[in-house]
């Protein structure tokens, strides 16, 4: 404040003096270290009461607002830092040329020096060619820079990835060309890494993103079976401004997809991939190059990636794993869609079953699903299906009603990579609409059976030699009410029967077939099989909105058993009393007989 200079030299040199500070700030970001000596001070006796020296020193990096933290030393800041100091090295060297203007002096004050034969005029400050004048002018276009630059390194801080490229997108909207041109080439540079990972990432199905700045992340504690639904996603806050939503999506699908060829697939379906990959980048190539400010290429390599690896896999699972094969059979064993075999399989396991359920056997379980598959068509599909077949029961607790018909149910066990369409919820949802569909099978048997002990000439016979009086005439009139009842219920299982098998059941399987054929990825293909089993679970009165009515259907089911029981005994009852009528018939007639015999 002190110094004796006139008025407008103080205002240049101020104004000069900004670019210093303007370089400091730059220069620390470029660098990844404190801003200012200052801050670094201040950080530094705030700091002095921490104990421990090494938590102090980050302490001290974080307050100082240095650039090297973990969340940000990542390679698109790397990349940011690099053409930084690109830009700072044009200011360097205005600087070196200052340096050297400063050392020439003026013609007019060497010829003056020349005609005095002075012999050292290098004290003389006014001779220099380089003035603060001069210095305000030549430094207008690279404050302008600085600014900018600062600006930027502002606006990027603590940001990483694309966060730190859609900070940088943000000051290219700008109607100056110059500084719409310095963003871009800053954006050219930082993007790099970012593209980089994007082609590996779709032509290799890797993932090297140690730092978090991909926008497509994994969650390594999901286990490997479950990586395809929940391992993979897309990280919105790591969007680049030059990567929409659903371009992302596409990349995380092809990617996901050649990493499931290499982990869950044979070693020869991923060699399949790898012949496509050099068409992949032609691909890119072919559209300008993968570089920032060129989508089209960025596009291309995207969508050809997608096409190649979504017909590879398809053709893997269709061709390689039965995908086809193994979703049918699911259906015909699991929603019964074998009619005969299951039909057999009730007569095979009838008096296992009856058993309460913690004494039912596996063993004979499974000897009466083997004793089915030969008993009916089953025999004839490959072992590769009926090798997946198998029993499963919920076993039921010691001292609990329940019997082996309520705790029965199979199961269609598949290995990798078919395990990603049959997850544990799917086999879940199979078990409970083929439990559904058991029971209802079991009602339709139990009312056939019932049929064959009602039928109308076994009621006529009863009544004509049953029970005589008010008694006969009463149970006459039961059996006749039992009778109809049966028809009754009957006709309602019968119609509940045609509306799941067909109306459900091959409705849904109609409609799922076309989305197979549409299906251009394993997402499609994941999807479609689910809303195929969520639509027959809510068809089949089995969901969320149906809970009251399918607990009605279950006390329907439980009255029609035990309909079928007391009906049983009700015709034993009568048979009984026909029977004794009978005996007691031919006493008398023996009697009768006997007397007119003595008589005569």
């Amino acid at each position: 404040d002190d110094a004796a200079v006139s008025p407008g030299a103080r205002r240049l040199a101020e104004k000069l003096a900004e670019l210093g500070w303007l370089f400091r700030k730059v220069s620390a970001c470029a660098e990844g270290r404190a801003e200012t000596s200052e801050r670094a001070s201040e950080a530094e006796r705030d700091l002095t009461a921490a104990e421990d020296s090494a938590e102090a020193d980050r302490d001290l990096t974080a307050a100082s607002g240095g650039d090297d933290l973990g969340t940000e030393a990542g390679s698109t800041r790397q990349a940011f830092r690099a053409a930084a100091r690109a830009e700072l090295a044009e200011y360097y060297r205005l600087i070196a040329v200052l340096e050297a203007q400063a050392q020439v002096p003026m013609a007019s004050a060497l010829e003056n020096r020349v005609s005095r034969l002075e012999p050292d005029a290098s004290s003389n400050a006014s001779s220099s060619y380089v003035s603060l004048r001069r210095l305000s002018v030549w430094l207008a276009e690279p404050a302008r820079r600085l600014r900018l630059l600062a600006v930027l390194c502002d606006a990027t801080r603590g940001k990483k990835g694309g966060a730190l490229l859609r900070a940088l997108h943000e000051h290219a909207k700008h109607g100056d060309p110059a500084t719409r041109t310095t963003v871009c080439r800053l954006l050219e540079a930082s993007s790099k890494p970012t593209l980089s990972m994007l082609q590996t990432w779709v032509t290799r199905g890797e993932l090297d993103d140690p730092r978090g700045e991909f926008f497509v992340a994994s969650d390594d504690a999901v286990p490997e079976e479950d990586a395809w639904r929940r391992g993979y996603f897309v990280e919105k806050d790591m969007l680049p401004p030059f990567v929409d939503e659903g371009l992302a999506v596409d990349a995380l699908k092809a990617g996901k997809s050649i990493d499931f060829l290499r982990r869950r697939c044979k070693p020869g379906d991923f060699a399949k991939w790898a012949e496509h990959v050099s068409f992949v980048l032609s691909a890119a190539r072919n559209a300008g190059g993968l570089r920032y400010g060129d989508d089209a290429s960025m596009r291309a390599l995207v969508s050809e990636a997608k096409r190649r690896v979504d017909g590879v896999l398809r053709t893997a699972l269709f061709e390689s794993y039965g995908f086809y094969d193994h979703v049918s059979a699911a259906k015909r064993y699991l929603l019964m869609g074998q009619g005969d075999f299951h039909a057999v399989l009730m007569d095979a396991v009838g008096e296992v079953l009856d058993e309460p359920a913690s004494n039912v056997s596996a063993y004979a379980l499974t000897g009466a699903l083997e004793t089915a598959t030969r008993a009916s068509n089953a025999q004839f599909d490959p072992p590769t299906i009926l090798d997946k077949l198998r029993v499963a029961t919920a076993r039921g607790g010691v001292g609990t009603e329940e019997t082996g018909w309520d705790v029965f149910s199979l199961r269609y066990v598949v290995q990798a990579p078919l395990d990603v369409v049959f997850t544990p919820d799917v086999h879940k949802k199979y078990a409970r609409v083929f439990t559904f569909l058991w029971r209802l099978k079991r009602v339709e048997v139990a009312l056939n059976a019932a049929w064959a002990t009602m039928k109308p000439n076994v009621a006529a016979s009863l009544e004509r030699d049953g029970v005589a009086g008010a008694t006969g005439a009463a149970l006459a009139v039961e059996l006749r009410r039992c009778h109809s009842l049966r028809g009754e219920m009957h006709h309602f299982v019968s119609n509940l029967q045609y509306y799941v098998m067909f109306e459900v059941l091959e409705g849904s399987w109609d409609a799922f077939t076309k989305e197979l054929n549409d299906a251009e990825d394993l997402d499609a293909l994941v999807q479609a099989h689910d809303a195929y089993l969520e639509a027959v679970t809510v068809k089949s009165l089995l969901g969320a909105k149906s809970q009251l009515l399918a607990h009605t259907l279950g006390a329907i089911f439980d009255a029609i058993l035990r309909f079928r029981a007391f009906a049983d005994r009700l015709y034993e009852v009568a048979k009984d009393a026909a029977m004794r009528r009978q005996l007691a018939q031919l006493r008398v007639e023996q009697r009768e007989k006997t007397g007119e015999q003595g008589g005569w």
